[in-house]
């Protein structure tokens, strides 16, 4: 099992109005050997972005599930 935790602090510039930002997230990773060279990934993250501009927070939550061959 492996864990990762991320946080970032952050400003857009690019568009009509500047955006000062600030995203965190975690995940979990777990993988499985189901032979030699084929092994079962899963995974879930969460991110949540704060904004100071109305109607650009946002919560992710992401469930992936990989099959993985080996040569």
């Amino acid at each position: 099992l492996r864990t990762v935790l991320f946080s970032e602090a952050g400003a857009e510039t690019g568009g009509l109005v500047a955006d000062d930002y600030r995203r965190f997230g975690a995940s979990l990773v777990a993988t499985r050997a189901l032979g030699e060279q084929l092994s079962l990934r899963l995974e879930y993250a969460y991110t949540r972005k704060d904004s100071e501009l109305a109607g650009r927070d946002y919560e992710d939550h992401r469930v992936i599930l990989g099959l993985f061959w080996r040569l």
